[in-house]
């Protein structure tokens, strides 16, 4: 998957974001909105970073924030991270699922692709419905383990805060 693909999804929803949890109080919001994409993090509500990326003429232009009560700070980053950094975690795992049969489940409310990998070592799930991997288990290392939290489209998208 690409840069464009996920840009597509944004655009065909008029907006998309979904949340992924680690650990039960780690949560990735990765979305877009127009032409604005994010990666959030937030610690449990006690603080965040995130990365946004805006899209003009062609270009990407990058900053990286972070938040902690009401202080906000922010600075200009590498062109592309942001978006980089999305795909990253949006498409996970999907190149080493793509020749393998899924198994159908319903999770949240969601469809979703469930496959093993190995011998039952990793499991990936990915939406039916929109493509991104929204859960990931890994019984050698717990740490990178995440599930979904939700998914949102449309007018249900709210960007991150840039001042």
């Amino acid at each position: 998957m690409n840069e464009e693909t996920f840009m597509n999804l944004v655009k065909d929803n008029n907006g998309f974001e979904f949340v992924i949890g680690f650990k039960n109080f780690i949560d990735h919001h990765i979305g877009g909105l127009g032409n604005k994409y994010w990666y959030y993090i937030d610690y449990d509500g006690k603080k965040a970073e995130y990365y946004i990326g805006t899209y003009e003429d062609g270009k990407w232009s990058d900053k990286f924030y972070t938040k902690k009560g009401s202080k906000l700070e922010s600075k200009t980053i590498d062109s592309g991270t942001t978006i980089k950094m999305i795909v990253e975690r949006a498409y996970f795992y999907n190149e080493k699922v793509a020749t393998r049969k899924a198994q159908e489940i319903e999770k949240h409310g969601y469809m979703l692709n469930h496959y093993m990998i190995g011998f039952g070592e990793k499991a990936v799930e990915t939406s039916q419905e929109y493509g991104v991997t929204v859960c990931f288990n890994d019984i050698n290392n717990n740490d990178s383990a995440y599930e979904l939290r939700e998914i949102l489209i449309g007018e249900d998208v709210d960007k991150p805060k840039e001042n």
